[in-house]
């Protein structure tokens, strides 16, 4: 493993060192890439968590103590196809899995945006990415190539204009935390250990209901925050758990579980397999306000129920591609899914209500659901050919 990786830098470097553009256009894409994520970090690094957990315990251990961000998961190891998604952005390995959520490599740009340092430890090999490691890659590069100063600064006002992704090295040092089969280390900058102890105290029930592999999160932020949360899913109804370490407080939710999957054709004519999930909480406590893709995105939409779709998301991952045929055919399918769900519900409600008529009628809903892509429409005309409404016999 480490040679391969010492090859894949020796690449890099004669890479470079034949071209100030590709290492100019490298920083550029490095900066866009990670700034496309802002506010989103957490939920990327639980979204690679998830997609390395499948068939393991599926565990993941974050802990933060102001200055240090550490994530461990169970799975599948990080890998050399992993690292390389790292070296060259939008070579992820998860874009050839249909059960793989993201790209690995685009969202675990993310954290750049918190980090000083960046630490990969696995069984096999650990790696360390930085901003000053990248400086001393450059400065080498440019004392066997002195011609590129110039261009370099033709092209960028930056001193040292180099991904910091690109310049990883190789450690002896063992990091890996016991009991895991991956950890990610980041050293983060002192002026935002607040942003990243909001972003990670503000995780909730909701974050576990729709990734497919993790059973179990458990969260220590600083001296004043441990929480456990546990997922169990039997068929169709999950039941998330949680659990305050430092109070004793423990908390439930019990979900019901609608699904529908398939595949479409989209605008070059390739099959695209799709995904819908409805999760109704039957006593009405916990309620949806946005439209998830596995997390939370901006897309307003307030149902007493959370609903998943694999829809195409803008680059933060938090809007709807409003050009999308794609979407379009998927916003069409959704308001099937919704009526019939809403039906299935009404069928096994025991007590006359109005929930799952609520189910078809959104209180909230964002206006390029609503008037680009015609999804409160849709869901009025099915809902009129659809028994939907209580009746006192059934």
């Amino acid at each position: 493993m480490r040679l391969k990786i010492e090859n894949e830098i020796e690449k890099i470097h004669n890479k470079y060192l034949a071209s100030a553009e590709e290492i100019v256009s490298g920083y550029e894409r490095e900066n866009t890439l990670s700034k496309d994520y802002e506010g989103r970090q957490m939920f990327e690094l639980l979204q690679n968590a998830d997609d390395e957990a499948f068939g393991s315990e599926g565990k993941v251990l974050v802990s933060f103590d102001g200055t240090r961000l550490s994530i461990s998961n169970t799975g599948t190891p990080f890998s050399f196809a992993g690292i390389k998604s790292l070296l060259y952005p939008n070579a992820s390995p998860k874009k050839i899995h249909a059960n793989k959520i993201g790209c690995k490599g685009l969202g675990f740009r993310s954290i750049l945006t918190w980090a000083t340092q960046i630490t990969v430890a696995t069984q096999e090999f650990t790696v360390q990415f930085s901003q000053d490691y990248a400086k001393d890659f450059l400065e080498r590069i440019l004392e066997e190539n002195p011609s590129l100063k110039d261009e370099i600064k033709s092209l960028s006002k930056e001193q040292y204009p180099v991904a910091t992704l690109t310049c990883p090295r190789i450690i002896e040092e063992q990091m890996l935390v016991e009991g895991f089969d991956t950890t990610i280390i980041i050293d983060c900058r002192h002026n935002l250990s607040s942003d990243i102890e909001n972003q990670i105290k503000s995780l909730e029930f909701e974050e576990l209901v729709f990734l497919p592999n993790l059973k179990k999160i458990e969260i220590i932020c600083k001296e004043d925050y441990h929480k456990v949360f546990f997922k169990v899913v039997q068929e169709n109804e999950a039941s998330i758990e949680s659990e305050d370490k430092l109070t004793g407080v423990c908390e439930s939710a019990d979900w019901v579980l609608y699904r529908t999957s398939g595949s479409l054709i989209d605008e070059n004519g390739k099959d695209r397999d799709y995904e819908f999930i409805v999760a109704y909480d039957p006593s009405g406590k916990h309620t949806g306000e946005v439209l998830y893709s596995y997390f939370k995105t901006d897309v307003k939409l307030a149902f007493p129920a959370l609903i998943h779709g694999t829809f195409e998301l803008t680059s933060d991952r938090n809007s709807l591609q409003k050009g999308s045929v794609v979407n379009k055919k998927l916003i069409e399918l959704l308001s099937d899914f919704l009526v019939e769900t809403a039906v299935k519900i009404s069928e096994s409600n025991a007590e006359c209500n109005y929930n799952p008529l609520k189910l078809v009628i959104a209180s909230d809903m964002d206006i390029v659901l609503s008037q680009m892509f015609g999804l409160d429409q849709k869901l009025r005309d099915k809902a009129k050919e659809k028994r939907i409404l209580p009746t006192i016999s059934g």
